[in-house]
């Protein structure tokens, strides 16, 4: 059974008037037709009942929230919340994540063990059992040599699950937001990792920004500089909805979704190492209808 790392019912916000999504492949430089039903899903990426638990637990609750922010009408805090813990859900469940989690995995596992040899050696020396220090030492040494080659089933399982810590819901919770409204004739995209965030802030730090698109005219932006407009929605120029759609593209492991056949996104994904920018938030006015 197939899993959609990216959910169908949100991908049909960025469909054309017949239900299509434009794709374009990063890994083959090709573009094609499909829809939302059939893109951004792999064989067993989940668990049958994480499959069944993000459809019941996240996805038809956050449905109407969707439904009203591509509307432009005011949430309320419950609203807020089932949002943030949709972003918390999309940033993890997604390829990129769990290939970054295993990228990282040996780092991480190496320098955990590194703590408790450290920590057993100083106990030994404090307390003259050395001998017995060394040899818990080289059991501990051991024990990672197994870990390195094939790590524990509890550990995979972290890493393949879809779900996110409590705290990094929190982060999103807490994070001001703003709704940036397109104004001219671009509009957003979406990817397979349409959850955007510069990699070297995290989520904690005052530069931390997302990008979130969802729909093609509406993106939840965060940032800690929007306090005053929290939950606006703002009307932006499109030179911000070309930087939104320039972190997406780029961030993207493969697909790019978009409602019509363009050629400026093969042109930003030629590009990898192009440099994306703070946005200035002095760009930006509240909706005076709202």
């Amino acid at each position: 059974m197939k899993s959609h790392y990216v959910p169908s019912s949100y991908l049909r916000r960025f469909t054309d008037e017949r239900g299509r999504l434009w794709v374009f492949d990063k890994a083959t430089g090709k573009a094609f037709w499909s829809s939302p039903r059939n893109i951004a899903k792999e064989e067993g990426f989940y668990r049958r009942q994480d499959e069944r638990d993000l459809a019941g637990l996240v996805e038809s609750p956050v449905g109407p929230v969707l439904r009203k922010v591509s509307n432009r009408e005011a949430i309320d805090l419950r609203e807020r919340l089932l949002l943030a813990v949709f972003m918390a859900v999309q940033l993890t469940r997604v390829p990129r994540f769990r290939d970054d989690a295993w990228r990282h995995l040996p780092e991480v596992m190496s320098a955990t063990f590194a703590k408790w040899i450290h920590r057993i050696r100083r106990s030994g020396e404090s307390s003259g059992e050395t001998a017995e220090a060394a040899e818990q030492v080289r059991e501990l040494e051991r024990v990672w040599e197994e870990y390195a080659a094939s790590p524990p089933q509890d550990v995979v399982d972290f890493v393949r699950s879809p779900w996110p810590t409590r705290r990094r819901i929190a982060m999103f919770w807490n994070m001001p937001w703003c709704f940036a409204c397109t104004t001219g004739a671009n509009y957003y995209v979406s990817t397979d990792n349409p959850v955007f965030l510069f990699e070297s802030y995290g989520l904690g730090s005052p530069k931390s920004e997302i990008s979130f698109p969802i729909s093609k005219s509406v993106a939840l932006m965060g940032s800690k500089r929007l306090r005053a407009v929290d939950c606006s929605y703002v009307d932006v120029p499109d030179s911000i909805v070309r930087e939104v759609n320039a972190r997406l593209v780029s961030t993207a492991t493969r697909f790019v979704f978009y409602y019509r056949s363009v050629s400026w996104i093969s042109k930003i994904a030629a590009k990898p190492d192009r440099g994306l920018s703070h946005i200035d938030w002095l760009l930006v006015r509240r909706r005076p209808d709202l």
